[in-house]
């Protein structure tokens, strides 16, 4: 089991547990299927949404988001993200070097930041689409519950943030909201995010150790190397295409989603990766095509229709421009070679 799962894990089993602490068997039964050996990261992240799901229809209190992400910042020591925040020299620092290195505790949404002269502004990243608008509400307070909860902890002062935007209506109590946040909130608004000023960036973390944050870092960045040379996204794509089966019943938007990302996310690794959701799709549908080729028994009129073109001629004309040959020059070429 890779470690990302392992991290993972202890996630769902702390959302579960407190969860669960609710009276909600559902959630308790639901999270001990998923701490069992061999449960992908990416799996996990699907289950996380059903955990919500199911704690939204069974849960009659308020506020289901807050109160998770309060009682997750008080159960994280050992965390390696938390680690790193805390041995940061600052609040900015620790933000900063949590969003960069999440990947290596999750598959899930991370969270991203964006700067500006005056303000960090802090939100979940791109989501997939079929997430319900309440799931959205409660994992994002849950998050940014964790960031402000975590933050004071570490700081040893009373974070505020400059303002609070989420994109849900206005609930009638908002006591909570304001408690955890300050009075700066805005509901019903285009964006889910956290601001901060630049001066509460600036806030120094105490018992910060330099030297172990350097070594934590060389070790999360290895970690975060791994991942991408042992399990690229490239190949995940790739992966998800083949198990649908085919890939025109699949469009960026439904493999995203799969993957528990957005679309545009999706693209931006894959452009790391020196590729695009284009270029896999193209690569697949030449091996598929060559594949067809290589049995001469099928037409190239058949071969045509099968890769889903109306004409031959257009298949004709999109071969050659994938492989610089045509159908029968690649044919031919193949017929052409010593047997053995």
């Amino acid at each position: 089991m890779q470690k990302r799962d392992i991290y993972s894990k202890s996630t769902i089993q702390l959302l579960a547990e407190f969860l669960s602490s609710r009276d909600l068997d559902e959630i308790s039964l639901r999270h001990k299927e998923l701490l069992k050996d061999g449960t992908s990261s990416g799996a996990i992240q699907h289950e996380v949404c059903e955990i919500w799901r199911a704690a939204i229809q069974n849960y009659h209190g308020k506020n289901l988001g807050l109160l998770a992400g309060s009682n997750i910042s008080k159960n994280l020591n050992g965390n390696i993200l938390i680690t790193i925040a805390a041995n940061s020299a600052t609040i900015g620092d620790a933000l900063t070097n949590a969003c960069k290195y999440h990947e290596i505790y999750s598959d899930a949404p991370h969270p991203c930041l964006e700067n500006s002269k005056t303000n960090v502004s802090i939100g979940l990243a791109e989501l997939p689409e079929d997430i319900s608008a309440e799931i959205i509400r409660h994992m994002s307070e849950c998050m940014f519950s964790t960031i402000i909860v975590t933050l004071r902890t570490l700081s040893k002062q009373h974070i505020v943030p400059l303002s609070v935007h989420f994109s849900w209506p206005e609930p009638e109590d908002t006591q909570d909201h304001i408690n955890l946040f300050g009075s700066n909130i805005t509901f019903a608004s285009d964006r889910n995010v956290l601001i901060f000023n630049n001066e509460v960036m600036g806030t120094s973390i105490p018992y910060a150790d330099g030297l172990l944050l350097d070594a934590l870092k060389n070790h999360a960045t290895k970690q975060l190397n791994d991942i991408h040379s042992i399990n690229p996204w490239s190949q995940k794509v790739t992966g998800k295409i083949q198990l649908f089966g085919s890939y025109k019943e699949c469009d960026i938007k439904t493999i995203s989603s799969s993957l528990c990302i957005g679309p545009r996310s999706l693209q931006e690794k894959l452009k790391k990766e020196g590729t695009s959701y284009q270029d896999i799709v193209r690569g697949i549908k030449i091996d598929i095509a060559k594949e067809y080729l290589l049995d001469t028994e099928i037409s190239i009129s058949q071969i045509a229709l099968l890769m889903g073109y109306s004409e031959q001629s257009a298949f004709n004309h999109a071969f050659k421009r994938w492989t610089g040959h045509s159908p029968n020059q690649f044919r031919n070429t193949l017929s052409s070679l010593p047997t053995e």
